[in-house]
């Protein structure tokens, strides 16, 4: 495990690898938390499929609050180690990483040795890419020659010949596949090769690459020689207190030297160096060598080091994936401009290739130019639309003369109708966002954008919103977007509820279908309670219930199941395991994290492959890769709350009140079957609709469906 989580900093799209072994791991300490806040009694001993209670004592209550140490008992009862200084050092590690852009296929595949020298050799025999092992163990870079290479003249000529035979079999019509090195050495992609100077011996691995698409083939070469960047020493004595003779002993065990040649060099005993060693195991808690020498190399790229020739960032993704040119999610960049500081609009920059430059004109649909997004030159609203007429609000300065750091307009990229983000102040001189789709002054409705961030809806779905003369009010919530974030401590679902309810009183709205997305159909619950003559329904689009029992987990896909169980069961862990997260997210950009995400569901998966769908998809991506960092302690203090909080009662006080209605996929993640059919047993007054072919996007598959329901809910204004 603590291997998997150090790969997982080396590089966060391995997080993947981690998730099973967190679950053998976890699964039996969710039920031994169930027992210890019951009492030592079975928890799951309620009717099976129904959602349990919660502990009604102030000692379980407590424990539900802090579950931490009971936690902490139970795994050291079980001899399992305690992963939270791990997690905090990965997390440390982990903010080298970068937004995703575009890599070479030359840089994609170098970027899986990176322990190791490697690099490529085109056709004209010189260096296409060379990773920052070869640049410092053997002094080239991209643009060399071979002769670059400080070899002894017999081995130099020997790998030139093999490199010509394999460049020249490149002709061989292999369409669109790249012959990877074999699982183990042998054959005719391995060579032995002599460095001039100190005579030392090494292997080298060859393979020949054909990447199609008009691209030139290569051969990859891969080498034994391993790297130890100068300032590894530094970063190993920082993260575990190793003394400085322990970290060289480290080094040497890296190399493969022998203890005796070690002793002989420090002037010790070989005890006294096996003595050295024992502290070291015992400091960053392995458990071998092996262990020790694998933590060791994973850190080794993850200290500081000079921009490599590989041509990218670390957190560069392949050329040539499945996402459409102008749907590569990237982190916008804080661009120097005093707007920004001011509190006024600042460049989208959010979304790469195809966005704008700073200070260049948006073109609008239809091909009306937009208005420059820089400074306040960005206050115009653009006139497109049924908000022609409708000039959106100068963005107040925000308390405290901090940047927002909030996206001006919504567009998924260019992909869908621009619309400005409107803003209201709320107490404290806190500022909401909201957006306004449809026709502004026709019936309105609301909905709420969940956890994903999910703000727009599909063109067409939205032109059939304004056909219909209807009016999607939709608040940006606290610290999502940039926007200002919540005060501290307080009651997310309670605040999120007292914004929707000032929209809808700032725009007169009465008697309101709200459509609340996933974990919002609490905060939509409380706004009904609060101010019952705004809501006309509560419609749950995917929408969760409470759950409260560790086996509700087992049947949930793998992310969901490891976000939301460690949203509950490790808390202490929590934060950090939302930042790995967050690093594979930005690592592989928004929309693709979201296919991983939704892998195990064949429904939603086939939505996000979907065009139309990915545009609507990457307006979340926008209000979530904004650059402001509100966005992650925000999502994390929602999950946490959701995953941890007991509000069947506010959903009962509704009953026989005003009509409810959920709509839940079948086909999704984070409902399965058996959750579905508790909720059923537990809430028979509620009006459940089940879309076998759905998953959890539904609002994307059934947005007809919810439209037609939530239209029949709508008074005029």
């Amino acid at each position: 495990m603590i291997g998997r989580l150090y790969d997982v900093a080396l590089d966060p799209l391995r997080l993947a690898d981690l998730l099973d072994d967190w679950e053998h791991l976890n699964r039996p300490l969710r039920r031994a938390l169930d027992r210890a806040m019951a009492g030592g009694e079975d928890a799951s001993g309620h009717p099976d499929g129904d959602f349990g209670s919660l502990p009604d004592s102030p000692r379980d209550a407590e424990t539900l609050a802090s579950p931490d140490a009971t936690l902490r008992q139970e795994m050291r009862r079980g001899g399992a180690l305690d992963f939270t200084d791990h997690f905090q050092r990965v997390t440390r590690l982990l903010e080298q990483t970068s937004a995703a852009h575009v890599l070479r296929p030359e840089e994609t595949e170098l970027r899986r040795f990176a322990r190791t020298a490697a690099f490529a050799v085109g056709s004209d025999l010189r260096l296409s890419a060379a990773n920052e092992a070869a640049r410092h163990g053997l002094g080239v870079k991209r643009g060399d020659p071979l002769d670059s290479l400080p070899l002894e003249v017999p081995h130099l000529e020997a790998l030139r010949g093999r490199l010509r035979r394999m460049l020249s079999a490149a002709a061989d019509p292999v369409p669109e596949r790249a012959r990877r090195p074999a699982a183990r050495p042998g054959g005719e992609a391995v060579l032995r090769l002599r460095l001039a100077g100190s005579g030392q011996l090494f292997l080298a691995q060859l393979a020949l690459n054909r990447p199609g698409g008009g691209r030139s083939p290569f051969v990859l070469v891969v080498t034994s020689q391993l790297r130890w960047p100068e300032a590894l020493t530094e970063t190993l004595r920082d993260a575990y207190k190793l003394t400085r003779a322990e970290a060289q002993i480290l080094r040497s065990l890296s190399e493969a030297r022998p203890l005796r040649d070690i002793a002989e060099e420090r002037g010790r005993s070989v005890e006294t160096v096996r003595a050295q060693i024992k502290a070291i195991l015992a400091k960053t808690e392995t458990r071998s060598q092996g262990e020790l020498l694998r933590l060791a190399l994973s850190v080794s790229e993850l200290v500081p080091a000079l921009p490599g020739p590989v041509g990218g960032p670390i957190g560069a993704r392949p050329a040539g994936g499945d996402t459409p040119r102008g749907l590569v999610v990237a982190a916008a960049p804080a661009p120097a401009n005093p707007a920004r500081r001011s509190g006024n609009a600042a460049p989208i920059g959010a979304t790469r290739p195809r966005m704008p430059s700073q200070g260049k004109p948006l073109r609008a649909p239809h091909g009306q130019p937009g208005t420059p997004l820089t400074g306040r030159e960005a206050t115009p609203m653009v006139t497109i639309g049924p908000l022609a007429n409708d000039p959106a609000p100068a963005v107040p300065t925000p308390s405290g003369g901090g940047g927002s750091g909030m996206v001006r307009f919504s567009h998924a990229g260019g992909l869908l109708p621009l619309r400005p983000y409107r803003s209201l102040s709320r107490p404290g001189g806190r500022r909401m966002e909201y957006l306004v789709l449809g026709d502004s002054q026709g019936r309105a409705m609301l909905w709420t954008h969940g956890t994903y961030g999910q703000c727009r809806w599909p063109a067409a779905l939205e032109a059939q919103v304004e056909a219909q003369g209807l009016c999607l009010l939709v608040p940006i919530r606290a610290g999502f977007g940039g926007s200002d974030p919540a005060p501290a401590g307080c009651d997310r679902a309670r605040l999120a509820a007292e914004d929707m309810l000032a929209l809808l009183e700032h725009h007169h709205a009465r008697q309101v279908p709200v459509l609340a997305f996933g974990d919002d159909l609490h905060s939509a619950c409380l706004l009904a309670a609060t101010a019952p003559e705004r809501d006309s329904a509560l419609i749950g689009v995917s929408s969760s219930l409470p759950i409260y029992r560790a086996e509700d987990y087992d049947s949930m896909g793998r992310w969901h199941r490891f976000l939301l169980g460690g949203a509950r069961y490790t808390p202490e862990l929590f934060p950090f395991m939302m930042d790995t997260v967050s690093a594979m997210a930005k690592r592989m950009g928004g929309l693709e994290f979201l296919a991983t995400l939704f892998a195990q569901s064949a429904a939603d998966s086939a939505t996000i492959a979907q065009p139309e769908c990915r545009a609507a998809l990457l307006s979340g991506t926008e209000i979530a890769l904004d650059g402001s960092g509100h966005f992650l302690p925000a999502l994390a203090g929602e999950i946490a709350a959701s995953a941890r909080g007991d509000w069947r009662a506010d959903l009962e006080a509704l009953k026989g009140k005003l009509p409810i209605h959920v709509m839940q996929g079948g086909q999704s993640l984070r409902q399965p079957a058996s959750l579905r059919a508790a909720a059923r047993r537990t809430f028979p007054w509620i009006a459940f609709r089940e879309i076998a072919e759905g998953g959890e996007l539904l609002h994307l598959q059934a947005g007809a469906e919810l439209l037609e329901l939530a239209s029949g809910f709508c008074l005029k204004r």
